[in-house]
């Protein structure tokens, strides 16, 4: 017989969350986050009597502060507690000497979402991956970095086959065309050639 600590991570690990997974920030501060309000509803979809309590912020010496969170899972006579920090943080993942509340009320938002990952939920996401373990990956990405001179040549040729960036993006998750990879580019020049002979 498992353990409630064991049918928790089952049943919570093996949660698609990539449909809810967004990205904040440009290039190498580029951070995956899941919204707290959807793992949340999750949360309460399977364990609806679960509740959260966070601690007062931790101010250190030098300003910067951190926040912690305590959540229980329960269900009926079964509980499980795990605790998370999380210092508050600005887009490059820097500490923030005399936060607002503002970006205290946000950090204790993303304290509780990584919270719910040591129990399972969306816990690949910390480990930079971008989909659990039990779903097949999508394709990889036709392209992923280019230099400028690139990125000007690859926008003139999406312009020119009636297309738009989003479009490209769509079909071949580009992302952000300046964080393109530059030995992929002659991918992504044939396959705008491909798209602008179907068109």
């Amino acid at each position: 017989m498992s353990s409630f600590a064991a049918d928790v991570w089952k049943n919570l690990s093996g949660i698609d969350c990539s449909k809810h997974v967004d990205k904040k920030g440009q290039g190498k501060f580029q951070l995956s986050y899941l919204s707290w309000a959807w793992a949340w509803a999750t949360l309460m979809e399977e364990y609806p009597e679960s509740d959260f309590l966070f601690d007062d912020p931790v101010a250190a010496d030098n300003g910067t502060v951190e926040v912690w969170v305590t959540v229980t899972i329960k269900d009926g006579d079964k509980h499980l507690s795990r605790r998370m920090w999380l210092p508050v943080m600005n887009h490059k993942n820097e500490s923030i000497a005399n936060p607002t509340s503002r970006q205290v009320s946000d950090c204790r938002m993303r304290c509780l979402t990584k919270c719910l990952a040591l129990f399972g939920l969306g816990h690949y996401i910390y480990a930079g991956e971008d989909i659990p373990g039990n779903v097949a990956p999508e394709p990889e990405p036709v392209v992923e970095t280019i230099d400028a001179l690139q990125a000007e040549q690859l926008r003139e040729k999406i312009t020119a086959a009636g297309l738009t960036e989003a479009d490209v993006c769509n079909k071949v998750r580009i992302g952000a065309i300046e964080a393109l990879e530059s030995h992929r580019f002659d991918q992504a020049m044939k396959w705008l050639q491909q798209q602008e002979k179907a068109a």
